[in-house]
C-alpha cells in the first residue's frame, strides 16, 4: 500500500470513497482488501449493487407481507 504522502489526488479520492462505501454499506473491511485503484472502484460498484438489491428484495418482502395482512382484514 502506497504511503499517503505518496498518493496522488485521486487516489486518495478514490481510497476515500472505498472506505466510506465499506463502511456504509455494512460489508466490514474483512481479511482480503483491494491493492490497487481498479479494484477500490469495482468493490465500490458492487457494494453499492449489493445495497440497491438488498434494498429491493426488503422493500418486496414487506409489500408482500402488508398484502397478506390486508387480505386478512
Amino acid at each position: 500500500m502506497n504511503n499517503l504522502a505518496e498518493m496522488s489526488d485521486i487516489e486518495k479520492m478514490i481510497t476515500s470513497c472505498y472506505f466510506i462505501i465499506t463502511t456504509l454499506s455494512t460489508c466490514g473491511f474483512g481479511d482480503f482488501f483491494p491493492v490497487n485503484n481498479f479494484e477500490k472502484i469495482m468493490g465500490i460498484v458492487l457494494m453499492i449493487i449489493g445495497v440497491a438489491f438488498f434494498s429491493n428484495f426488503v422493500s418486496t418482502f414487506i409489500d408482500v407481507a402488508d398484502s397478506l395482512q390486508e387480505n386478512s382484514e
